[in-house]
C-alpha cells in the first residue's frame, strides 16, 4: 500500500514574518486579558481589605502590570 505524499510550498521569509506577527499579537492580547482580569480582581477588594494589604487603589494598574510581567 503506498501512502500519499503531500509537499509544502516554503513561502520563505514572508511566511516566518506573518507567523512571528500573529505569534506576537496573540502574546500582546493574552497579556492584555490577564492584565484586565487581575485589575478587576483587585478592584473587587473593599477598601478595607486594600488597606489591611497595605494597598492604594492608585496602585492596583501598576500592580496588574507587574504580576504579567513576572508571568
Amino acid at each position: 500500500m503506498e501512502l500519499a505524499q503531500t509537499s509544502r510550498i516554503d513561502a520563505g521569509p514572508m511566511s516566518a514574518w506573518f507567523t512571528a506577527t500573529t505569534e506576537s499579537a496573540r502574546r500582546k492580547v493574552n497579556q492584555f486579558r490577564a492584565y484586565r482580569r487581575t485589575l478587576r480582581e483587585l478592584n473587587e477588594m473593599s477598601d478595607r481589605e486594600a488597606d489591611d494589604l497595605g494597598l492604594n487603589r492608585s496602585q492596583f494598574p501598576e500592580i496588574a502590570r507587574a504580576a504579567v510581567d513576572a508571568a
